[in-house]
């Protein structure tokens, strides 16, 4: 009840700076075309100006109106429909992100995040996961490249990148929704242009989840059934300012708020917590990051921009120990801080277009100790973590180019970035691309790409009890070869890759004898291949939605098939709009093949789990202009689907049964 009423409370709150004067609706994601949606600026697969038509990446956009209609809830559930991609629980109730069957020997990382084009990767694990409670409600798009990104973003993006992009847009949006299982969210988008034209974009969401009590397919190492309560509470805020367009200087600043809580979820396996498979996590995370930008005519332009972020974390879980179990709370204060500078600049004589970036970052782990106490919450010591106080400073600097003939309808796309490492030296990441346009909106795509992963902090130095450390540790290394097609027109959007990785040089675990202790090294070589393809298709009163993928991967030193992904993945929508057209209807179903609960080579040997599958449905009323209602019916069949689990949760971690959901939109 307590959750509930902070919901609503955050609902009242978020409409006390709403105007009631503003004059015309938000323009709508939804109302664009599927040629247009082609055409919308893809930022983030260049530094140049790119759209999904002739953007050198297999990239997809992702809009708040379809991850709002599968009934998603966190954010990394926004992407469970993507080709070749897989959100799979991770410890502590996050979540992790897996792309095109590279399932690493390490814990689950690679996939960059930035959040407005600031990285979001951590050092102590190299990871992401501290943000996968962030609330959907304060997003505007998430847009994904699945490929290798470190020609663009460094190390973070080895097997691809989800970027999140904030509301921009004017006009003021409120929304709320509420489901069977306890969970509610309220969120607020406030867009205008103040005096003097600089625009102002406000983003503020909070949700919260009651008491679920699901049940472990595996229980305590007793026999005693785990039933876990999935508490959780997220807020989320953003706040930015930008000055009018229509001169040659701009400038923008922006400020980021997010507190997640979840409390008695999934914990770090079945081995390592003896059976009593339950955990916590807590994170507190502030950013702000603030630019300049200065158009110097014909296409040349300079921007330079900066950001700061400071993350607290406390992932707490039931270890195995001895003489008795204990409760351990890893607590952890990083941040990360960076300057970049990039000029943009035209060769007509070349047909050419490039620019050139140059930059410096610095992550850092600030505190992190372990503190155990009993299950009956005694303090018992405090366990120091050798990554306390470890930075890393990077130097970095990019290029891209893109050169055109035959009157465009040609594009060679070159370049790659240079990385310097304080502590341990320079790796350079290659760029290569050749795009055809036969026809107005088609494409074809030759695309290759290097890339790398730079050791975490956990993973050079250990982890106390458990691993040990290794200076030694090299960066991992990936190539990537594509090809895509891309049709775009008034009512077709569609997009297929073929697609094939190598990886050496891979980070896994070896047992060390006689310490019992485990060490990362440089032992993994991988290799991953398949295709993927997505489809929207809308004529009349229908639209269809059809995205599939088979992906392969296998370890190539022990010959084992990475059984934790599914090989072959089909989501299928479909939307109709009635005689009524202020009534739509929405039909979504998922489907994936057999996976195993956890990876070959764990402590026990993995089980299969049945195939995922899940249909949901949404019935959409417009009643005006301003308003509009939704309601959800996910798990329509109530199938007990069951998750594969990286952190080595036996059996599997279950997916909710059939939920209602019931949710109102208001744009002033």
């Amino acid at each position: 009840m307590r959750r509930a009423q902070a919901v609503c409370s955050a609902a009242l709150l978020a409409l006390a700076p709403c105007s009631a004067g503003a004059s015309q609706k938000p323009s709508e994601f939804s109302e664009l075309s599927l040629e247009e949606l082609g055409q919308i600026n893809v930022s983030v697969a260049s530094l140049l100006p790119a759209s999904l038509l002739d953007a050198a990446s297999t990239i997809s956009s992702i809009s708040r109106e379809q991850w709002q209609r599968r009934g998603a809830r966190r954010l990394l559930d926004a992407l469970e429909f993507q080709p070749a991609v897989q959100v799979l629980p991770h410890i502590v109730g996050n979540q992790a992100i897996v792309m095109r069957a590279m399932v690493p020997g390490g814990a689950p990382g690679g996939v960059a995040m930035t959040w407005d084009d600031v990285p979001l990767t951590d050092l102590l694990r190299a990871s992401t996961q501290h943000m996968s409670g962030l609330n959907l409600g304060a997003l505007g798009q998430v847009q994904v490249i699945q490929g290798p990104g470190s020609a663009l973003y460094g190390s973070d993006a080895f097997y691809g990148l989800v970027a999140l992009r904030s509301p921009d847009s004017d006009g003021t949006r409120l929304s709320w929704i509420a489901r069977s299982d306890g969970f509610g969210e309220a969120h607020v988008h406030d867009g205008r242009r103040l005096e003097g034209g600089t625009r102002l974009r406000l983003a503020v969401a909070a949700n919260g989840q009651a008491g679920q009590s699901q049940q472990a397919p595996v229980g305590a190492a007793d026999g005693t059934p785990v039933v876990r309560e999935n508490r959780m509470r997220a807020k989320t805020a953003s706040l930015r300012l930008a000055s009018a367009t229509d001169s040659a200087w701009s400038w923008f600043a922006g400020l980021y708020l997010h507190d997640y809580h979840i409390d008695d979820t999934h914990g770090v396996g079945t081995r390592a917590s003896g059976g009593t498979d339950i955990g916590w996590s807590h994170t507190h995370f502030a950013m702000a990051q603030a630019g300049v930008r200065h158009d110097l005519g014909s296409a040349q332009s300079l921007e330079l921009k900066g950001y700061y972020w400071r993350s607290g974390n406390d992932i707490g879980s039931i270890l195995a120990s001895t003489p008795a179990p204990v409760r351990r709370d890893l607590l952890s204060e990083q941040h990360r801080a960076g300057l970049q500078a990039t000029w943009r600049n035209t060769a007509p004589s070349l047909r050419t277009e490039y620019a050139l970036s140059a930059g410096i970052e610095r992550v850092a782990v600030d505190k992190v100790r372990g503190d155990l106490r009993s299950l009956a919450g005694a303090f018992l010591r405090t366990v120091d973590n050798p990554a306390q106080g470890l930075g890393r400073t990077v130097r970095n600097m990019t290029l891209e180019a893109n050169t055109r003939w035959d009157d465009g309808r040609w594009r060679l796309v070159y370049g790659g970035r240079m990385d310097h490492y304080s502590d341990f030296g320079s790796h350079g990441s290659p760029r290569l691309g050749l795009v055809f346009q036969p026809a107005p909106g088609s494409a074809f795509k030759l695309l290759y790409g290097q890339a790398f992963r730079a050791p975490s902090a956990t993973e050079l130095l250990g982890s106390p009890g458990s691993a040990l450390p290794n200076p030694a540790l090299k960066p991992e290394v990936i190539d990537t070869l594509e090809l895509v097609g891309v049709r775009q027109d008034g009512r077709l959007l569609a997009q297929a890759t073929l697609f094939a990785s190598q990886s050496r040089d891979g980070v896994a675990t070896q047992l060390v004898a006689p310490s019992r202790l485990v060490q990362f090294v440089n032992v993994d070589r991988n290799k991953s291949h398949g295709a993927s393809f997505s489809l929207r298709y809308a004529a009349g009163r229908w639209q269809a939605d059809l995205a599939g993928s088979w992906a392969r991967g296998r370890n190539e030193n022990m010959g084992r098939k990475f059984r934790t992904f599914p090989a072959a993945k089909l989501d299928a929508g479909l939307g109709w709009t009635f005689d009524d057209p202020s009534w739509q209807v929405f039909f979504n179903q998922r489907w994936q093949s057999k996976v195993d609960d956890v990876s070959a080579g764990a402590a026990f040997p993995p089980q299969g789990l049945p195939h995922y599958a899940r249909t949901d449905l949404a019935l959409v009323k417009r009643w005006t202009a301003t308003m509009e209602g939704t309601v959800q019916l996910r798990n329509l069949t109530d199938r007990r689907n069951l998750f594969t689990s990286p952190s080595g949760a036996r059996g599997g971690v279950p997916d909710s049964g059939i939920t209602l959901a019931a949710g109102m939109q208001l744009l002033f």
